[in-house]
């Protein structure tokens, strides 16, 4: 079976968390050994100041695939409103809006990756609007290029591309709902 990793996001640390999960012999089970060093869900070095960061409860995380077959982690950061002047998703309405986060990070390409905790596999590469506050859950569509966000606070759904050959995301939706109360999750289906 080749090797199967298992990413974790945690709320309170805000961290990514990645292992390496074996299956062990004679259907022993599964063994789990930490991959790297653990990596901020805001994804360090991207803007986000000290302060903004300190209240993050990141909530989702998902793995999206480019068209050229490499590997993705997407994740959606509650309370750390770091956009402040955001297009309203509603064309009927001109004034800004504040939003959270979605924040992409790239994985290492092959099939090895580093064990221990002195080499860091995941790689922090953007950060965009989430489209409002809150977004509690989001949902990558089945060919990859849209990502719906449900957004708690903002009673919203918002929907943006994401360019299939670099994995950024959209920093304006490209269709939203609105007045749909607390969101707490959403998903594609056909």
């Amino acid at each position: 079976r080749g090797e199967t990793h298992l990413y974790v996001l945690t709320e309170i640390g805000a961290q990514i968390l990645s292992f390496n999960v074996t299956y062990l012999p004679n259907n022993g089970g599964l063994a789990m050994a930490p991959i790297g060093k653990a990596v901020w869900a805001y994804g360090s070095g991207m803007g986000l100041d000290a302060k903004t960061a300190m209240g993050n409860a990141p909530a989702e995380i998902s793995l999206a695939y480019l068209r050229n077959g490499a590997a993705q982690l997407i994740v959606s950061n509650r309370n750390a409103t770091f956009f402040k002047d955001v297009k309203n998703p509603d064309p009927a309405n001109s004034t800004a809006i504040v939003s959270d986060s979605l924040a992409t990070f790239s994985l290492p390409t092959g099939t090895k990756m580093a064990m221990g905790n002195s080499t860091q596999t995941i790689i922090p590469q953007s950060l965009t609007p989430a489209g409002g506050l809150f977004p509690r859950s989001f949902t990558i569509s089945p060919n990859g290029d849209m990502v719906a966000v449900g957004l708690q606070q903002s009673g919203r759904v918002a929907i943006f591309h994401r360019c299939m050959d670099t994995g950024m995301i959209g920093k304006e939706p490209v269709a939203s709902a609105e007045g749909l109360g607390e969101v707490s999750s959403v998903v594609w289906g056909m």
